[in-house]
């Protein structure tokens, strides 16, 4: 399971990489309803890919041995965790997202 939620937390990471891009492939997602909005793509996504890729490292620090590698580890994996944890719940929330959360492009059309 460490290894599953890694190499899903690392291909989520990717796919939330492509949809801040800012050519029109990436941008389905302005034109469809439903699940899948701003929110989604730039904050539940890459907090759920933080998430997963946090857990996993985590996972790995109890099998990083003893001593200061544990912790290096460990304190790796913490803080990506709850980085996920806080994206994924501002995604979750019905208002708009802080400014710095948005990409450039998505920013320069509010404008």
């Amino acid at each position: 399971m460490v290894y599953v939620a890694l190499v899903v937390g690392i291909l989520a990471g990717g796919g939330s990489l492509w949809l801040r891009r800012g050519s029109p492939a990436s941008r389905w997602w302005e034109r469809s309803t439903g699940i899948v909005d701003e929110r989604f793509a730039f904050a539940t996504f890459p907090g759920l890919a933080l998430l997963l890729t946090g857990v996993g490292i985590l996972a790995l620090a109890g099998l990083a041995g003893q001593g200061v590698l544990l912790w290096v580890v460990a304190t790796i994996g913490a803080v990506l965790t709850l980085g996920g944890l806080v994206l994924t719940f501002m995604g979750l929330r019905r208002s708009r997202l802080p400014g710095w959360l948005l990409p450039e492009w998505r920013r320069d059309r509010d404008r």
